[in-house]
């Protein structure tokens, strides 16, 4: 399916192979581009605006098609498909949590409470090396996986999100507007 999405740019746009790195939060790779779909009713440009985070005006406004399709849809070949969609909390199983050794017997030397997001953490670069391009919070998958209770949440996914981990999917860009500078 073809998805129209919106990226925000401090610096001028350029496409250029993705990096993705484990390593920034437990949720959250180092690298990727990171979109709304361009129809989202809370996209980045909102949350930005509601959160007094900057000027959103200031940054390049970027407009891509991306090609994607549910991991649960196979070509007629037979090959998986490479978005991974969070519409509820159960999907978070499609991510590719990891197990961080030494936290939990850490914890019960010292007889701690295992604070959210330090037992799991998202191979991103696995999940990138295993040909996955993209993965799409939804508007309602964003409300149902932020609860910081849980030990594998996307608390911290602020809004309706495509990451794109991988510019393969990337079939046209456009810079929409130039900031200012």
């Amino acid at each position: 399916m073809k998805m129209i999405v919106i990226h925000y740019s401090k610096d001028d746009f350029k496409l250029r192979e993705i990096e993705i790195n484990n390593g920034f939060m437990w949720c959250k790779p180092k690298g990727g581009i990171w979109t709304s779909p361009v129809e989202s009713k809370y996209g980045w440009d909102k949350w930005c605006q509601d959160e007094n985070f900057g000027n959103i005006d200031e940054l390049t406004k970027v407009e891509m098609v991306i090609d994607v399709d549910d991991v649960n849809d196979v070509d007629e070949s037979g090959n998986k498909k490479n978005l991974i969609v969070i519409d509820k909390e159960e999907d978070l199983n499609k991510l590719l949590w990891t197990f961080r050794p030494g936290v939990r017997e850490f914890a019960e030397k010292y007889d701690l409470k295992i604070p959210f997001g330090m037992e799991y953490f998202i191979d991103f670069e696995k999940m990138k090396e295993n040909g996955i391009d993209a993965i799409w919070l939804t508007e309602k998958g964003q409300r149902k996986t932020r609860s910081p209770m849980c030990s594998k949440n996307l608390h911290g996914w602020d809004c309706e999100t495509i990451l794109i981990m991988n510019e393969r999917c990337i079939k046209s860009w456009r810079i929409l507007n130039k900031k200012e500078g």
